[in-house]
């Protein structure tokens, strides 16, 4: 038995390197990830950043911020939106925070917004609504993709922004 002594030792010093040094197996979640967009080189991508991460979505993929800077563009290809504090044209009423008037109906119309944070606030809340579920999920789940089919088929788009014919090339 001690003639073999050697042998094991060398076996069991083997066996609990490879457990010590053994890389762990990547979390599905890690192995899935996708690229992170990068720092916004615009407004429109600061706008779509910032509403993203109003959201939920603090680390949305370089596709996703692609969607909403098209869907900014789709809405508005100027600067108007931009300069109104909202982006996305959305007509949610924050009294004392926006630029419009409320029409005689209840209804705002699209709005101005007194500052950027307030048109993202507009947004976030028109996006959180039931009717926008679908979008907001895509979002959430950086897919870019989804979120266009979602947003086209939405009933409240009138346009469905022609199903891509009139989207941003």
């Amino acid at each position: 038995m001690t003639r073999y002594a050697p042998y094991m030792l060398c076996m069991l010093i083997m066996a609990a390197l490879a457990v010590l040094l053994r890389q762990p197996a990547p979390i599905a979640a890690e192995a899935a990830m996708q690229p992170v967009a990068a720092a916004p080189q615009n407004a429109r991508e600061a706008w779509a950043v910032d509403l993203l991460a109003r959201l939920g979505n603090t680390q949305p993929t370089p596709a996703l911020i692609g969607f909403m800077v098209d869907w900014s563009i789709a809405e508005d290809a100027g600067d108007g939106a931009l300069n109104r504090n909202n982006a996305y044209n959305t007509t949610l009423c924050l009294p004392g925070r926006m630029t419009g008037a409320i029409n005689g109906d209840g209804a705002c119309g699209v709005q101005g917004y007194a500052t950027w944070q307030d048109g993202i606030e507009a947004t976030a809340r028109t996006l959180e609504q039931n009717n926008f579920a679908g979008i907001r999920a895509a979002l959430l789940a950086n897919d870019a993709d989804a979120a266009k089919r979602e947003l086209w088929a939405a009933p409240w788009a009138a346009s469905h922004y022609g199903y891509g014919a009139a989207w941003p090339q």
